[in-house]
């Protein structure tokens, strides 16, 4: 990886360009490769580095030429190369599309972004986005050695992963 001395500094690997455009803010043109949307990654410049080193940049750029993707694909500071979409990275697909997109999530240490819908609103939403949030953060386990609120015997779990969630209970 090297660094140009133009006016937008610009990160290059062997087959793409990553230019800087704030202090934390780098963009994958989609101009390159067939891609529908841009990449765009939040991080510094230690953390772009190592991401460009593996397959973190290679695999979201991936994720931008499916069809149906929308907008953009974002990888965040945690990012990392995942089995096929980076872990850590977020990208918006068109519903009508039905497209499926594996490897998402962490394996390893459970990060990642997880989807849920609900039947509630955003005017429902709003007047209580903090509280929302502060509980989300109080029930759901992150970081290393974090447990949640739902403790289950090995038993349990094994009936949950071949079963699956029973909503509604």
């Amino acid at each position: 990886m090297t660094v140009t001395t133009n006016t937008t500094p610009q990160f290059t690997k062997s087959k793409y360009v990553i230019k800087k455009a704030s202090e934390f803010e780098f963009i994958v043109e989609k101009e390159q490769f067939g891609m529908r949307v841009p990449v765009r990654i939040y991080a510094n410049e230690n953390l772009i580095s190592n991401m460009a080193a593996d397959r973190t940049v290679d695999q979201a750029i991936n994720v931008s030429t499916l069809p149906g993707v929308q907008k953009h694909v974002i990888i965040l500071p945690d990012g990392h190369e995942g089995y096929v979409f980076p872990v850590g990275a977020v990208a918006a697909m068109d519903l009508d599309q039905e497209i499926g997109i594996g490897g998402g999530l962490g394996y390893d240490i459970n990060c990642g972004v997880r989807l849920i819908q609900t039947n509630l609103t955003e005017d429902e939403i709003k007047p209580r986005l903090i509280e929302l949030v502060n509980e989300l953060f109080r029930t759901i386990p992150s970081g290393v050695g974090a447990k949640g609120v739902i403790q289950l015997t090995n038993t349990e779990l094994e009936e949950l992963l071949a079963v699956g969630v029973r909503l509604g209970h």
